[in-house]
């Protein structure tokens, strides 16, 4: 086998999806998944079938996503609760 030919791929194959839209930048059709140096692009809306690494990649991302939402609306209601308590607007 020459070093130019492509290798077959036999890493096992999953399916993720449907990828979410981004609500904040609606033209952003795509979202890039990088492993090791190796970047897929998903098109957003729809199912896909990746390698196994670049779809614990894709949930690993999405996890730590909702992580900095929940942390984001937990900081949000500790400032509406001081605000509350001290009468002082925080704005």
């Amino acid at each position: 086998m020459e070093k130019d030919e492509v290798k077959i791929d036999t890493e096992k194959k999953v399916e993720i999806g449907p990828i979410p839209y981004d609500m904040e930048n609606p033209s952003n059709k795509y979202l890039m998944v990088s492993v090791n140096g190796e970047t897929i692009m998903l098109e957003r809306g729809q199912m896909h079938k990746v390698p196994e690494r670049f779809a614990e990649a894709y949930k690993h991302r999405m996890a730590m996503a909702g992580r900095k939402i929940r942390e984001r609306e937990r900081m949000a209601q500790e400032l509406r609760e001081r605000q509350t308590q001290e009468g002082v607007s925080f704005l």
